[in-house]
Parts: C-alpha cells; sequence; structure tokens
C-alpha cells in the first residue's frame, strides 16, 4: 500500500485526487474540507488591536486551546509552560493578500505577507475593510487538526480624522495639495517651524499656526510624497492621541524627512511625551502610527556619542529652512 502525505492546504480548502495507471483510473475523490473537525476539538481566534482600529492597523492574533482535545496538555496548576506551543503547528491566513517588496535574496514564498506561522502572531493592515483571518492547528503526533476564523474590521482613517484633524504639509513654496483628503488643512513646512534661540535651543512660544491645532483631538499629519523635510518631532502635553504620521498625494515617492537638532551628536527624531502623553484621559490608548515615511538622519552610532537634546515646552514640529 502506497501513502501520500500532502500539504500546503489553507484552512477550509477542498481537495479532489484522481489516481491514473495506464488506462485504469480511480477516482475522483474529494476531501470536503481541509481542516475543522480534525479531532483537536473547538478552537478559537483572540484579536486584539487598537481602540480606535483604524488603517493602517496592527492586529495581533493567538489561539485560545481551553476547549481544545489535543493530546498535549496545557500547563497544570501553579505551571508556566506550556507545551502545546511548541508541539502544535499553527499556519495563519490573515485574508489580506499581498508579497513583501523590499526584502531581497529570499525564497518567493517567504515574500507573501499575507501568512504567518506560529502562536502568537501579528499582522498589519495596510486599508481600511473588513478581513477573515484565520487558523490551522496541526498536532504531528497524533495528526489531530483544528481551525478557526474571525472576522477584523478596520475602520477608515479619514471618517476617523475629519476637517482639521487631518494636516497635510507641503515642502516650503509648495501650494500644490492635490490628492489631500477632502476638508484638512493645508500648510507649508515654514508656516509651522520654530525659531532658534541663542545656545542651541528653540523659542518656547508656539507660533499662532501650531497653536490651532493644539486642541486636545487626535491628529494626523500627512507630508505630500516626493517632498523632502528637515524637521524634528517633539511629541508633548498639547497634542492628544491618538497620532498618525503618514503620507498622502499622488506617486509612490515617500516623503523625506531629514532630522534636524541643535546636537549634531543626537541628530534624530526624539519623540518625547510627557507624563501626561497627548492629554490622555482614562481609557484612551497612546497610540503612534507612522508609515510611508522615510526618515533620513546622519547619526552614526560608531563614532557619535550619545547626547540629551535640549527640553521643549509646546509639542510641536520643528522645520528648519535649511
Amino acid at each position: 500500500m502506497r501513502t501520500l502525505n500532502l500539504s500546503g492546504f489553507k484552512p477550509l480548502d477542498s481537495l479532489s485526487i484522481s489516481v491514473s495507471q495506464g488506462a485504469v483510473t480511480a477516482g475522483p475523490y474529494s476531501v470536503g474540507s481541509w481542516g475543522g473537525g480534525g479531532g483537536g476539538g473547538t478552537i478559537a481566534i483572540v484579536a486584539a488591536q487598537t481602540t480606535e482600529k483604524i488603517a493602517p492597523e496592527s492586529a495581533r492574533f493567538s489561539v485560545d486551546l481551553s476547549a481544545a482535545t489535543f493530546d498535549t496538555a496545557g500547563p497544570g496548576a501553579g505551571e508556566v509552560y506550556d507545551a502545546r506551543k511548541h508541539d502544535l503547528i499553527y499556519f495563519w491566513d490573515f485574508g489580506d493578500p499581498g508579497t513583501w517588496a523590499a526584502p531581497v535574496n529570499i525564497i518567493a514564498a517567504w515574500k507573501n505577507r499575507n501568512v504567518g506561522l506560529g502562536p502568537d502572531v501579528a499582522h498589519l493592515y495596510r486599508n481600511h475593510g473588513t478581513y477573515t483571518a484565520s487558523v490551522l492547528v496541526i498536532e504531528p503526533s497524533s495528526g489531530k487538526t483544528a481551525t478557526a476564523e474571525t472576522s477584523v474590521v478596520i475602520n477608515d482613517p479619514d471618517l476617523f480624522y475629519v476637517g482639521l484633524d487631518t494636516i497635510c504639509i507641503n515642502p516650503i513654496g509648495d501650494g500644490d495639495f492635490s490628492g489631500a483628503p477632502a476638508g484638512a488643512a493645508h500648510e507649508n513646512a515654514d508656516s509651522l517651524k520654530k525659531i532658534y534661540q541663542e545656545g542651541g535651543g528653540y523659542n518656547a512660544i508656539p507660533d499662532a499656526v501650531m497653536a490651532k491645532y493644539q486642541d486636545g483631538n487626535p491628529k494626523r499629519w500627512l507630508f505630500k510624497r516626493g517632498g523632502e523635510y528637515t524637521l524634528r518631532i517633539n511629541m508633548e502635553s498639547e497634542e492628544r492621541g491618538p497620532v498618525t504620521f503618514g503620507a498622502y498625494g499622488p506617486g509612490s515617492t515617500k516623503p523625506v524627512l531629514n532630522a534636524d537638532t541643535p546636537v549634531p551628536s543626537s541628530n534624530d527624531f526624539p519623540l518625547s511625551p510627557t507624563a501626561n502623553f497627548c492629554l490622555q484621559a482614562a481609557g484612551v490608548v497612546q497610540t503612534i502610527r507612522m508609515f510611508g515615511l522615510r526618515f533620513q538622519s546622519t547619526y552614526d552610532p560608531l563614532t557619535m556619542a550619545t547626547e540629551t537634546a535640549p527640553a521643549i515646552a509646546a509639542g510641536n514640529f520643528l522645520f528648519s529652512t535649511a
């Protein structure tokens, strides 16, 4: 008797097999639903998201095995180690097809950003919508399997950051705001800059333009694709989270953000929250999103010492006209 071993199936995939030898054909034979009801009992996906659940959204997934019937036992009373995290195999499908573009010199299968492996995984949903995430759990020692799926809702950021809660920032002198979200504020980098003080610090008095956006509402700051900026980002108690930094406009060229600092040996992009970061109220998650941006700095950890940059009284973007 010959044994045929097949792998690579996703949860709920079906299979049809035909076997031929010479003029004799057997089949086709159908396997209706791969996984699920495979003797592993009932499992459930545990999903964790941010409070606002807006795109881009990082979702974390794990598996609840409390009702599973795998042979491998979970931790006993007073025990911490869970053998099921190592002895079971977990295959994930995030319901969000796509491939990684940046990695090089790796096999094509590893560029699939829609799959995960392991008991605890995470996935970044770049666009708003409703997705179905699924998992197939296999116990190699017994052949038992179980599947589960869950719905993942990602909200539209344009409906979260409405009106002047979205600020589109163009390079100095660029008045073309094509592609900006409807109702968003339009600013140029020079209108939001802070002024250097003698001795290398910054003027602690917020200018009128920046002050109007410090109203306690969540904010989304979008830089124009293809633009280049020199700035320093300091987030303090004048803003309320969650805060998003991203890109807008046509094309695919990421905005370039060059680090600006009065201390050359700490040429970086500090995010310096105060104790009451972003005027957070009770139950508000302190979320910072950054996407679609290219950060550049001349800081070299091999040749430069680290130093603490001067404190700034008001949270601001600090743009340089250079």
